[in-house]
């Protein structure tokens, strides 16, 4: 049964539920990296990226999303663990979770479910990301053939959204 506090009608929406646990955890996860208790840190970092997902997955099947950019709770999420990660010497895990972001921003792109709105916020998180793959590959260590492809998976996918060509970039043309 929903408990409804004094001049409370309703609930708070999900999704506000969901970015304020996504803060807290942050907040405290951000706490113990300062302090110095990566591994800590890192259960905290994984559980604020899992909350991201879901918030940036809710909003891919149309919760709207006034106050947050769903990307950009991922995308933070995924660079506060990749740091963690960094500290912790992963470099495998870590270039794990920026691939992994990369390309859900890549299929983001190029789906028909998302909205434009939310595929234009991808597209501008994009390149930053990639940037970043490639400095985190470059530190653990990976093969240039490798790090030329993630790159190019990824400019491939943004040429792809961005074409006056496809279906992507026309249906974007009609909402805008």
């Amino acid at each position: 049964m929903d408990v409804l506090y004094k001049n409370q009608t309703a609930l708070p929406p999900f999704e506000e539920a969901t970015d304020a646990c996504w803060r807290d955890l942050t907040q405290n996860a951000n706490l113990l990296f300062k302090q110095g208790n990566y591994k800590q840190a890192r259960t905290f970092y994984q559980c604020a990226l899992k909350e991201a997902e879901d918030i940036f997955t809710s909003a891919q099947m149309g919760a709207d999303y006034t106050d947050t950019d769903p990307a950009s709770l991922l995308i933070a999420s995924s660079t506060n663990l990749v740091q963690n990660l960094t500290k912790l010497e992963d470099h495998s895990q870590a270039y794990q979770v920026l691939s992994g972001i990369v390309h859900r921003l890549c299929r983001t792109l190029l789906d028909d479910v998302s909205s434009y709105r939310l595929k234009r916020k991808c597209a501008q998180h994009l390149q930053y990301v990639t940037r970043y793959l490639v400095k985190v590959m470059q530190s653990g260590g990976s093969p240039q053939e490798t790090i030329a492809k993630e790159v190019q998976f990824a400019k491939d996918c943004f040429i792809k959204f961005s074409s006056p060509t496809t279906t992507y970039y026309q249906s974007a043309r009609s909402v805008a």
